[in-house]
């Protein structure tokens, strides 16, 4: 499945709060996924998923792009259990990675977990440039078995 995940930011709020994350709102189209609409989504993924990550300012004089993403490794999630990330299977990383081939660039990357990771939160880190600011904050992907039907 092709999960989009698109953050919105509010980029003069964010800025001039010196970074609360109360003015980043993440959206994903995957049906399960937990907080959208706030900065801490869990979207819901499977071994598999092509996972796709776009940014967005409110306003359109914002400039805003992502820069980087870290995979977290060992992190406790809101389960509280230690995991291992989502974009890596036997030590290999699978960092998302950029695609600028379209009209709006966006980074992807695929999971890559195992069955004992179902129902399991990994955390990653997303660095994005917002009017020549650089920051970087913390959702989470949650692997689950199948998605949930429509």
């Amino acid at each position: 499945m092709e999960v989009n995940i698109v953050l919105v930011v509010d980029v003069a709020d964010f800025i001039s709060s010196n970074g609360d994350a109360q003015y980043i709102h993440m959206v994903d189209n995957v049906k399960g996924s937990t907080d959208e609409g706030g900065h801490e989504l869990a979207s819901n993924v499977v071994a598999g998923d092509n996972v796709r990550w776009s940014i967005v300012a409110v306003s359109p004089s914002d400039q805003i792009e992502i820069t980087g993403f870290t995979c977290l490794q060992n992190p406790n999630g809101p389960d509280g259990q230690p995991c291992e990330g989502a974009f890596g299977r036997n030590g290999i990383m699978n960092t998302p990675q950029k695609n600028a081939g379209t009209n709006r660039a966006y980074w992807e990357s695929s999971v890559q977990s195992r069955d004992f990771q179902d129902d399991h939160y990994f955390q990653y880190s997303v660095s994005f440039n917002a009017n020549g600011h650089t920051y970087t904050f913390d959702p989470f992907l949650k692997v689950v078995r199948q998605h949930e039907l429509v």
